[in-house]
């Protein structure tokens, strides 16, 4: 009975986001095992809409299903859809990502996927783990379906080449004595109580997402060198080093890990030192970079500077830009944690005034800053753009979207390390002021911080 009030919730939730995002659809297509009456209620809700279903049973990844359903999906006529809604067909991981890339030539530019992913990280699931209890849900071979975490869900979404809005959820009583137990933990880790409570208490996700279209999945023009300084290893192994384009050996990339680096300037000079290509890429260690964002990034840098008509010193996909009446508006095409950071993706790519320091790309044959060790790990993304400028580049903002999937959510407000380095960066650059970045405002009059 819980089952089917759960499966009734979720669908209730999948109709109003179709309501949402499709209201005026003449195309949906519905993949799943709906209960009875679901397609009839989508019917009534949009009568003027051509439904096309692909319906499943209760064992649908058994058999010959998975190469039926890329059958349907690849069948579909190009950019005809305006919404594909899939019911429970977000747990397998590989198998998710195929049947998002079969369907996107199907998608209109404005169309939408639509879809539920069950939370493999419900508080219920974490106390069977702490207790020992825990069962085994990640393996497909004896029939149970694998269930992806939030993140791991906004990385199918991204490998695929859609970037997905988490449009809402089905909550869950919330265990309030487990969260009330956790808040040293979450002192600890950084984590705000309410980004815990949205991991912790909630039953299933709704997600909704969109084509990228400058998303182009080729094979990567050019091999990279990737640098990352780590502090974190398993922050960095389950971002910066399985990216997949990281992990196939065929394409050649190098990655670097430089620990231990008392400021980025010292690891930035590190990776340079060894890095074996010309393509070079500074990121977080937990940025994790879909499928093709290698081969994306390189097409988008050149796209860019047909478009903007100036050589590009230093790119990144985040940043702010600084409008002909002096004001600035924040710009980039992102996941970052479970938010999706998409502002004038319209409009991109932009020139930027400054830039993010999740991602950076530099070209060894174009333009190499030297950075200043006395900003530690702050500003470097701005001092690059500076830089570039001063050597007659300019820095860019680029629509290809990665994920910052850090755990802390702290507030630079109130960071003594941050404010002091901000000090620094406003007495060396006095004749840029005012500077705006995505976490400080810093004026002659003084340093607002985020």
């Amino acid at each position: 009975m819980y089952h089917e009030q759960e499966e009734a919730a979720v669908q209730q939730l999948l109709l109003t986001a179709l309501s949402a995002k499709a209201a005026e659809a003449s195309s949906i297509v519905i993949i799943g095992h709906a209960q009875s009456g679901f397609i009839d209620q989508v019917a009534a809700q949009h009568p003027q809409a051509q439904l096309h279903v692909f319906e499943a049973d209760r064992q649908w990844w058994l058999g010959d299903f998975h190469a039926s359903l890329q059958r349907f999906l690849q069948d579909l006529p190009e950019q005809s859809v305006d919404c594909l809604l899939l019911i429970d067909f977000m747990q397998l991981q590989e198998h998710s990502i195929a049947w998002l890339q079969a369907a996107r030539h199907s998608l209109k530019a404005t169309g939408h996927v639509i879809a539920n992913v069950k939370n493999s990280q419900h508080h219920q699931y974490i106390q069977q783990l702490l207790s020992q209890n825990s069962h085994n849900y990640t393996s497909t071979k004896t029939g149970n379906v694998a269930k992806l975490s939030l993140m791991e869900a906004i990385k199918v979404f991204l490998d695929a080449g859609m970037l997905p809005y988490l449009h809402t959820s089905l909550p869950h009583k919330a265990d309030d004595a487990l969260i009330a137990s956790l808040q040293a933990a979450f002192v600890h880790l950084g984590i705000q109580e309410s980004i815990a409570k949205v991991r912790l208490n909630q039953l299933q996700y709704i997600f909704t997402a969109q084509n990228v279209p400058t998303r182009l999945l080729v094979a990567v023009a050019e091999p990279c060198s990737v640098l990352c300084a780590t502090n974190n290893p398993l922050q960095y192994q389950n971002n910066l080093a399985v990216s997949p384009d990281l992990l196939a050996p065929q394409a050649g990339h190098q990655i670097l890990s430089i620990t231990r680096a008392p400021n980025i300037a010292m690891a930035f000079e590190q990776g340079v030192k060894y890095a074996e290509h010309k393509w070079l890429v500074l990121a977080h260690q937990d940025v994790y970079l879909p499928q093709g964002w290698l081969a994306d990034v390189q097409q988008a840098w050149q796209a860019a500077e047909a478009k903007l008509g100036k050589p590009i010193g230093v790119a990144g996909v985040a940043g702010m830009v600084k409008r002909d009446a002096g004001d600035f508006i924040a710009a980039g095409c992102c996941m970052d944690r479970m938010y999706t950071y998409n502002h004038a993706q319209a409009q991109l790519p932009l020139q930027a005034h400054s830039l993010d320091e999740l991602v950076l790309v530099y070209r060894s044959d174009r333009f190499i800053p030297e950075l200043n060790p006395a900003y530690g790990f702050h500003y470097y993304a701005t001092e690059s753009v500076f830089k570039a400028e001063d050597a007659g580049f300019i820095g860019a903002i680029l629509p290809v979207p990665c994920l910052h999937n850090t755990s802390r959510y702290d507030i630079t407000a109130g960071d003594a390390d941050v404010r002091q380095k901000s000090l620094l960066f406003q007495q060396e650059w006095q004749q840029r002021l005012p500077i705006r970045t995505t976490i400080a405002h810093i004026t002659h009059e003084g340093i607002k911080l985020n």
